[in-house]
C-alpha cells in the first residue's frame, strides 16, 4: 500500500484563517464597505441592532475591512472611545461590552478592540443569535 503521506497533516491551518462567506452572510444587509473609501455603510437593519450588536457588527466590519486590505493590520481596531462616538454611547458601555464578550480582545498592535481569527465564528454566532 502507497503511503499518501500523513493523513494528520490535515490538521494543519492557518490561525488566521476564518470563514469569509460567513462572514459575508452575517454583514449582509447590516453593513457595507465604501467602494472609494472602505468605511463602513451602515444599512437598514443595523438600526434595528442593539448598541452591544452594533459593537460586534462594527468589530466584524473591521475584520472584513483588513481582511480586503481597505485598513492595515494597525488599523482594524479601534479604542473605546471611537465605537462609543459611532454608537452614539459611552466609553463605559463600550468597556463592559468588550469584557462581557469572551470574542472581543484589546490589541494594540492591531488598533484596539479586535476580534481574532478565532473569534470570529462566535461573534458571527452572537449576531445570528439575536437576530
Amino acid at each position: 500500500m502507497a503511503d499518501d503521506g500523513d493523513p494528520l497533516e490535515g490538521l494543519y491551518m492557518n490561525r488566521d484563517d476564518f470563514d469569509r462567506e460567513r462572514l459575508f452572510g452575517a454583514l449582509s444587509g447590516i453593513i457595507g464597505i465604501d467602494e472609494e473609501s472602505g468605511e463602513p455603510v451602515f444599512l437598514d437593519q443595523y438600526h434595528d441592532l442593539s448598541n452591544k450588536e452594533r459593537f460586534v457588527a462594527q468589530l466584524l466590519y473591521r475584520r472584513a475591512a483588513t481582511s480586503l486590505n481597505e485598513l492595515g493590520e494597525d488599523e482594524e481596531g479601534a479604542n473605546a472611545s471611537v465605537y462609543a462616538e459611532s454608537l452614539e454611547s459611552s466609553k463605559s458601555a463600550v468597556q463592559n461590552y468588550a469584557s462581557e464578550l469572551s470574542f472581543v480582545e484589546s490589541d494594540d498592535e492591531r488598533g484596539g478592540y479586535v476580534i481574532s481569527a478565532h473569534g470570529v465564528s462566535a461573534a458571527i454566532q452572537f449576531l445570528e443569535d439575536d437576530e
